[in-house]
């Protein structure tokens, strides 16, 4: 999902300017998720219409799941069709990225709780150091015991949601991959690893929305073609094997040029004529 995209990059920009001493406020972080919320409205919605113009003409039904979170990475799948995932193809690439987002995002709210509710600064104490300066030290001992769970569990939640996430990236690698061979084969590799890692998804679906659909097998045979073709070399001649000379003739045994000769010892009665029982019955009538 985008919003925690949003959401962590200006998180780890000011991290960095401000270094190890300085942290985010309460005040700020609420800021911080009203604008990722904005942004995600946004892209749900540019990419809501993406995959409603690329469903419309590749005939996949249900388009208004393009709208709705997490159902729109299911329907991303439909639209893309099989994925190649791991030198195979999987159909329900689409489902299983839906299955690992849903719950990457479900750590990420947990995490995300847990750091607002122990944000207050009734849990910190000032400790002044030498120079005049002074550090916020989280004191445990204050935060109420239905919520101390939470400081021990944020690191078990930052090891989660780093595996989850991983998870999450390579199920939508293979979908994202996919889809972008349709619709943008030649930068489909570049597309499908910054629509992924950074929070740009629906803004490159909704900018190949209205390019035509293409076989990408198809596509770089061509490309493959016009290259060799470029650098003066012969396209390989596929090897054609040769007819047969005698495949007019039946596989079934040729009849004999000597049947009439054949033995009729074990042929049935009837099936032929004695040539000397006309010259018997002559000599029965002489006598």
């Amino acid at each position: 999902m985008e919003y925690f995209g949003y959401l962590r990059i200006p998180q780890y920009i000011l991290q960095f300017t401000r270094g190890a001493s300085g942290g985010i406020s309460l005040g700020e972080m609420y800021i911080l998720l009203g604008v990722a919320g904005a942004l995600y409205l946004i892209s749900l919605v540019l990419g809501g219409l993406a995959l409603y113009v690329m469903a419309e003409r590749a005939g996949v039904k249900h388009s208004w799941l393009g709208f709705i979170p997490f159902a729109n990475t299911y329907y991303a799948g439909k639209v893309a069709g099989e994925s190649p995932f791991l030198g195979k193809r999987m159909k329900r690439s689409g489902l299983y990225a839906m299955i690992a987002e849903m719950v990457y995002v479900a750590i990420e709210i947990m995490s995300l709780l847990s750091s607002i509710l122990l944000a207050s600064p009734k849990y910190y104490e000032t400790n002044y150091v030498d120079g005049g300066g002074s550090v916020l030290i989280f004191n445990l001992a204050s935060v109420p015991k239905g919520l101390r769970w939470m400081a021990g569990a944020s690191t078990w939640f930052s090891v989660l949601s780093i595996l989850a996430d991983l998870v999450m990236i390579l199920f939508l690698c293979a979908v994202y991959n996919s889809l972008f061979r349709k619709y943008s084969p030649r930068g489909a590799y570049f597309m499908t690893v910054f629509s992924v890692l950074l929070p740009v998804r629906a803004f490159l679906l909704f900018a190949v929305r209205n390019r035509e659909p293409v076989d990408f097998d198809e596509y770089m045979k061509e490309r493959i073609e016009q290259a060799m073709r470029s650098a003066g070399m012969s396209m390989p001649v596929q090897e054609v094997k040769p007819a047969d000379p005698f495949s007019d003739f039946s596989d079934e045994p040729a009849a004999s040029p000597f049947s009439e000769f054949d033995d009729h010892e074990n042929a049935p009665p009837d099936s032929y004529s004695d040539p000397f029982s006309d010259s018997d019955v002559n000599d029965n009538k002489e006598e």
